[in-house]
């Protein structure tokens, strides 16, 4: 796809993107990932938050198959990376730029709260969560996103992995934030208990706070 393409649908209004985004987000959970593409598009999200030195950490996931596999889980269907609200949208508009370069649709999400972020590439649907504080909620104790809340205390020391050849964030302890996301976590579901997108949250046990 060019540039001038990815620029086009990077900004066309949210009502005309909805019409036509299943073209550019293909989910086939029984079928396995290609590991290289998936690969390429965290690199590259990486390579452009560091340019700009905005902090990220990796969570959902992706974070669970780095932590328990050492690999990216061969049934995800997407990318999943958190950063700080407050540092991203002072530079969003060149990060934006800056991931069209790399060829990702960038695509903001409409939320009553909380920022985030889709980059389409490759028939993956990417999503950057920008996590915020909301000092009346419940003693200020969590970064919240526009559809989950974490405590805070796992993204405020600068814990570590290295996955595909290079370090990573990750909230800290990690364990810890694994068993508040997932019962079992270390426990690996089968290909063939997925059904449909998002279902292997529920099979993991995923529990919403």
């Amino acid at each position: 796809m060019n540039k001038n393409t990815v620029k086009e649908l990077s900004n066309i209004p949210h009502d005309e993107w909805v019409k036509i985004q299943s073209n550019f987000c293909k989910i086939d959970l029984k079928s396995k990932i290609n590991k290289e593409e998936y690969k390429k598009d965290l690199l590259d999200i990486k390579k452009v938050l560091d340019k700009h030195n905005i902090k990220f950490w990796l969570i959902f996931g992706t974070l669970l198959g780095a932590v328990r596999e050492g690999d990216f889980l061969s049934w995800d269907d997407n990318i999943n990376v958190a950063v700080y609200e407050e540092d991203f949208l002072q530079k969003i508009d060149d990060v934006k730029n800056n991931f069209m370069e790399e060829s990702f649709i960038f695509r903001i999400i409409p939320k009553k709260r909380g920022t985030k972020i889709n980059l389409h590439r490759f028939k993956h649907k990417n999503s950057l969560e920008a996590l915020f504080l909301d000092p009346s909620y419940k003693d200020n104790k969590y970064r919240l996103s526009n559809s989950f809340k974490h405590p805070r205390k796992y993204f405020e020391n600068d814990g570590t992995i290295e996955f595909k050849g290079k370090i990573f964030r990750v909230p800290t302890p990690v364990e810890k934030y694994l068993s508040f996301l997932y019962k079992k976590w270390r426990t690996p579901i089968k290909l063939e208990e997925l059904e449909t997108p998002g279902t292997w949250r529920n099979k993991q046990n995923y529990k919403k706070k």
